[in-house]
């Protein structure tokens, strides 16, 4: 049988096609949030690491988010959670590798240890920068707008979840994102799954990332839900996470 072949062209057609039918597989995707939510009792979303540091997030979610920024070329990336290093350190190898761009990694408190190790990766540490603070507190927001300055930026949220605070965050840094750039949105899959009862939080399926994103896109006609992004979620945390800005 000859085998049929496509142009990059065309083979993107048909995996578009195939990614907005998958979309609209409601059993698949209740499926897939099953085996999160099973998995998530055995902490399978913290068990990625990249270069020995641990990234909550997973496997997919790095792909996708790979993927936007090698479309988009950011000057900067905003990781608003870095806690263990692992996902600032897969951004900043991308950022390396297409030769362009920073990631300034924002959390409350970040070890000494981990920022030495983080620091000590090779070229791709001279890409990250770490601040510690709040990232709804008015001064963290100027000194990272400051850093910026009205350059091309991609913004991940993945601090507190709950929708009070996210969708303060969402406010805020929107200010910061370029037409055609990204608002990462982590942890909608909050609102499909149950609470893990090990680890207490105070987000849940009635607060959380979500809402949130719900109601910014009901106050902002500048974002939409990249539905081509959105569509390939599946074994994913971050379902109708990926925002676009269009205006």
């Amino acid at each position: 049988m000859k085998k049929k072949i496509y142009t990059k062209k065309k083979f993107e057609k048909v995996l578009e096609h195939h990614a907005s039918k998958m979309s609209k597989d409601k059993k698949l995707i209740k499926s897939a949030h099953k085996v999160i939510e099973r998995a998530d009792k055995y902490m399978y979303i913290h068990q990625t690491k990249f270069l020995g540091e641990t990234s909550l997030n997973l496997p997919e979610d790095l792909f996708l988010i790979q993927n936007v920024i090698y479309d988009t070329r950011p000057d900067f990336v905003i990781e608003i959670g870095f806690a263990w290093g692992g996902t600032g350190l897969f951004i900043a190898s991308i950022l390396d590798n297409i030769g362009k761009g920073k990631l300034i990694g924002l959390d409350i408190f970040v070890p000494k240890d981990l920022k030495r190790r983080i620091l000590n990766k090779g070229k791709i540490s001279k890409r990250i920068k770490i601040i510690e603070g709040s990232s709804t507190h008015d001064g963290t927001f100027r000194k990272i707008q400051n850093l910026v300055n009205k350059k091309k930026v991609i913004v991940i949220l993945d601090s507190d979840h709950t929708e009070k605070h996210v969708l303060k965050e969402l406010t805020m840094y929107s200010k910061l994102v370029n037409k055609n750039s990204y608002i990462i949105c982590c942890d909608t899959i909050l609102n499909f799954i149950k609470p893990n009862q090990m680890r207490k939080r105070d987000w849940n399926k009635n607060n959380n990332p979500l809402g949130a994103v719900n109601k910014f896109l009901k106050s902002s006609k500048k974002f939409v839900i990249d539905k081509k992004i959105n569509n390939k979620v599946l074994l994913s945390c971050n379902p109708n996470g990926f925002l676009k800005r269009v205006k």
